[in-house]
């Protein structure tokens, strides 16, 4: 739906998170959003939810920043970064939290990037794309697999392995609108 929204310059719908703890041993916040709002208040938060401007974390441990930059200017998660088609575009994830996970980028094309956390849960990637070749840049952040294994994300193949979400950002959009 989002790569056919964005295509077709319609409508999408942010990813939202939610907990629905009611008793023991539940936990309240478990998973969470992070919104970028533009002041701590009930419109600002909504206006950044509604924009799509918030991440999902499976708890507050986990801190991602994701951005994209090109000729000066930055835009982050929900926004849209207005650039030449040609242009090249800067994609920049950070994160920290998830030991042994894996960094997953993800445009209107398919799954581009895959990069696989040190120990530590902490880790930089950055990956240089166009807004012709991506309408859309969104990351995901994923735990290892059972076995202990990152994924077979970028793997051809009918199976596509992938550990259990610990993160994941609504998309940022590239080029004119």
């Amino acid at each position: 739906m989002l790569a056919s929204s964005v295509r077709t310059g319609g409508r999408w719908v942010p990813a939202m998170g939610n907990s629905d703890a009611h008793s023991e041993p539940q936990v309240i916040g478990l998973p969470h959003n992070v919104v970028d709002a533009a002041a701590l208040s009930h419109d600002a938060i909504l206006d950044g939810i509604r924009n799509g401007r918030s991440w999902i974390a499976e708890s507050a441990g986990i801190s991602l920043d994701f951005t994209v930059s090109a000729a000066g200017r930055k835009a982050g998660v929900g926004e849209r970064l207005d650039v030449k088609a040609d242009a090249p575009v800067t994609v920049s994830i950070d994160v920290s939290g998830v030991p042994n996970g894996v960094i997953r980028i993800i445009t209107d094309e398919g799954q581009t990037q895959q990069v696989t956390l040190p120990a530590s849960g902490q880790g930089t990637h950055t990956w240089i794309t166009t807004a012709q070749l991506s309408a859309y840049v969104r990351a995901e952040v994923r735990h290892p697999m059972a076995d202990g294994t990152a994924s077979n994300g970028t793997n051809m193949g009918t199976t596509l392995l992938l550990g259990p979400m610990a993160a994941l950002t609504n998309p940022i959009f590239l080029g004119a609108k």
